[in-house]
């Protein structure tokens, strides 16, 4: 698990990637990637237990672009998947990244964001610059945000989806496969965006911005989503014994 590297509150507001969550986010992407290890680049390293990072490559991208225009309420545009080639998945990629959203990620700082500039340079494909610049885009990493004191333990997405009585695992029960992958990565994608408005509404006191989402994720399922019953199972989790009329019981 990553270290706990305390920046102070002024140098995280040079960076520019740094994100103020107290304030609306505007467009972002809550993205995840589904790898796997390339025999080659494996067999070329110089130990089987060399990093992640380095030695696999990209099985499917999942972006669920949403835009919180204000407090309140969030907009869904779309949840997409890729997968197949590797090489069209990373112009994928590109296209989705050259709008310059914020992302949103779960350990995207450790383990997508490599990935994504390492396979470029696997493929030469140095054209693609909004892909490659993507460490540079605003980026909210939801496995160090909130902090923990250093050496806490953050647990999985899984896990933190688990805390808050949803479950992002039984859907995944008797698929194998590509079949499995795909779906894996959607439901990583829509489970970050759960996990994110949990801890906004949170640090912000504000139970609107829990219920928004949660509004905003039935009307895609009712409508973009209808038929994806590993969707509409998992947000149907998040809204449980709960009432979007009000404040989060």
């Amino acid at each position: 698990m990553e270290k706990d590297h305390t920046m102070s509150a002024s140098s995280e507001q040079r960076t520019p990637w740094f994100v103020e969550p107290t304030k609306p986010l505007g467009r972002i992407a809550v993205f995840d990637l589904e790898t796997r290890d390339d025999p080659l680049i494996v067999g070329l390293g110089s130990s089987p237990k060399a990093a992640r990072p380095f030695v696999q490559r990209i099985a499917s991208f999942s972006s669920l672009v949403v835009t919180e225009p204000s407090i309140g309420h969030w907009e869904i545009e779309g949840l997409t998947t890729h997968h197949g080639e590797e090489t069209e998945i990373l112009e994928a990629i590109d296209r989705a990244f050259a709008s310059k959203p914020t992302l949103v990620t779960y350990n995207g700082t450790r383990h997508d964001l490599p990935v994504i500039r390492r396979r470029i340079m696997r493929h030469r494909r140095y054209k693609l610059d909004a892909a490659l610049g993507a460490m540079h885009l605003p980026h909210l990493d939801l496995l160090t945000f909130p902090r923990v004191p250093a050496g806490g333990d953050r647990g999985s997405l899984q896990d933190r989806c688990a805390g808050l009585g949803i479950d992002a695992k039984t859907y995944l029960d008797g698929l194998d496969g590509r079949s499995r992958m795909v779906l894996k990565g959607e439901v990583d994608a829509v489970a970050t965006f759960l996990l994110l408005i949990h801890e906004l509404a949170a640090l912000r006191i504000d139970g609107r911005v829990w219920a928004a989402g949660m509004r905003a994720l039935e009307v895609a399922g009712r409508g973009e989503w209808a038929g994806k019953g590993h969707l509409s199972t998992l947000v149907a989790g998040g809204m449980r014994r709960r009432d979007l009329r009000g404040k989060p019981s």
